[in-house]
């Protein structure tokens, strides 16, 4: 299958410095996904003076804290423009209100030699004041396929812009969407090969569709990471993990219903997976260096 590559270009800056993005001081899991807000907590307080002549007496204070509500949005165009209004501005609770209560997102940065993951985070933990990004621009329109939406995006530090993707997994709420969990894959300006990328991808899609787990291997540098499911740092495999997933996963087929899109050092590459009459369509974010699949990352 013949895939035409569209790259978005932009003039980025370089700083020598890698810069890790810490989006929250600590991750706590919420058990349950609402689109109401999530159960008020509360805490009370109680002082009893007593005396040796007079009864013991109370007072009891309760202070309750409501998670912000939730808005979902009613396109993902809607969702897309508020997301980003609400990061630039970072706002918190605008955040949030467009995230489930179990939302999770991670990091993935590489300078074009390494990679890194350099932080995750829960969206309900908040902490959008204290981070670093001076600001968030959004290069192009929106990959959508299925559920997934890859946004091509710009964060601006001091002194480094670094240029990549957005992956995020929506989920419905009523009429409208929420965002279920994804990830960040961004690198300093590196102008990946289009035909490599190109090559690379359609090998793949061949071994794949062949059953050839040794095939699929062959592509993958020795330090490769797959990672089956953006919304779950535990779906994340390296090394001999990589060979035990493909054992278990080429009983389905893959096709690219779409265009891939460069940006960064990254392809954001529309998929369908088929097996049977049925199918699920996604994104994959890949990053190719030196001929071989540094990356695999799934948004399903």
């Amino acid at each position: 299958m013949k895939i035409a590559m569209r790259i978005v270009r932009e003039q980025v800056p370089v700083a020598l410095a890698l810069l890790l993005v810490t989006l929250a001081a600590a991750c706590s899991d919420d058990s349950s996904v609402s689109t109401t807000g999530a159960p008020t907590t509360t805490q009370a307080t109680s002082s009893t003076p007593a005396t040796s002549s007079t009864p013991a007496t109370s007072t009891t204070q309760a202070t309750t804290t409501q998670a912000p509500v939730k808005v979902p949005a009613a396109s993902v165009d809607e969702l897309v423009e508020r997301l980003y209004r609400a990061l630039n501005d970072k706002d918190d609770e605008a955040f949030q209100s467009l995230s489930t209560d179990t939302a999770w997102h991670g990091a993935y940065y590489t300078n074009g030699v390494d990679r890194q993951m350099v932080s995750s985070f829960f969206h309900a933990d908040g902490g959008l004041a204290g981070q670093p990004f001076q600001s968030i621009e959004v290069l192009g329109p929106p990959l959508v396929s299925g559920n997934a939406v890859a946004v091509s995006v710009a964060y601006t530090y001091p002194g480094e812009v670094d240029t990549g993707f957005d992956l995020m997994v929506l989920q419905r709420a009523g009429t409208g969407w929420l965002i279920a969990g994804g990830a960040t894959f961004f690198s300093i300006n590196v102008a990946p090969d289009t035909a490599e990328v190109q090559g690379v991808i359609e090998a793949e899609q061949a071994a794949w569709n062949a059953g050839d787990a040794e095939g699929v291997l062959a592509l993958m540098a020795d330090d490769a990471m797959f990672w089956d499911n953006v919304t779950d740092e535990a779906s994340i495999r390296t090394g001999a993990g990589i060979a035990t997933f493909l054992a278990e996963s080429l009983w389905f087929d893959v096709e690219i219903p779409g265009e891939p899109v460069i940006s960064g050092g990254f392809a954001a590459v529309p998929n369908r997976l088929v097996a049977a009459s049925d199918s699920s369509e996604g994104i994959s974010i890949y990053w190719i260096r030196n001929g071989q699949i540094a990356l695999h990352a799934f948004g399903q």
